[in-house]
């Protein structure tokens, strides 16, 4: 949860699937300079994301649910104009446990650049955690290597850390190079 800096200036369009037709806005039907963010929900609740106003470029937000391998579209917002051409998105329903996936893309092929989205969920008794901290209690140990461990050959999952499509020795020494508190 907080302020994010983002920029998409060297992104490329992503292959994933999206489905706009059902987004609120009404900015586009396309999607381009794709970026993504990885969210925790550590309680039940609404997760709003933020970027009216505060890209300079277009932007269209999808938010998944699943895993990278199996994403499941479940909320997405195109852009308005009363917000400079930005989105601004409230996904109900969100679940404590859940990881979802944030993609903010531009609207135009041309539309590139910079600036913040805000990311507000539930968040009371949450503890701060890092992207290697894979049961997200806020430290690397030995639970997040047995979780690699345990997904050790599969070619998709949480513990596929550098998204290469193989959880291997690369995310293995991922967990050991951040092994501790988050954030110290």
């Amino acid at each position: 949860n907080g302020v994010t800096d983002i920029y998409n200036v060297n992104a490329t369009a992503s292959e994933d699937l999206y489905d706009l037709t059902d987004c609120d806005g009404t900015q586009t039907t396309e999607m381009y300079h794709d970026i993504w963010l990885h969210y925790f929900a550590c309680e039940n609740g609404t997760l709003t994301i933020d970027t009216c106003d505060l890209l300079d470029f277009d932007s269209t937000i999808v938010v998944y649910d699943g895993t990278c391998c199996y994403l499941n579209q479940i909320a997405c917002h195109s852009g308005i104009e009363s917000c400079g051409g930005n989105s601004q998105l409230t996904v109900d329903g969100i679940e404590a446990g859940q990881f979802y996936f944030i993609r903010i893309g531009s609207s135009t092929a041309s539309s590139t650049g910079g600036g913040s989205v805000i990311i507000d969920g539930p968040s009371v008794g949450c503890v701060e955690s890092c992207f290697t901290d894979l049961n997200s209690d806020g430290i690397v140990n030995v639970e997040d290597l047995l979780f690699v461990l345990s997904d050790w050959g599969q070619d998709c999952g949480p513990a596929d850390l550098n998204l290469d499509e193989v959880v291997d020795v690369v995310d293995l020494l991922a967990i050991i190079g951040d092994w501790g508190v988050c954030n110290e």
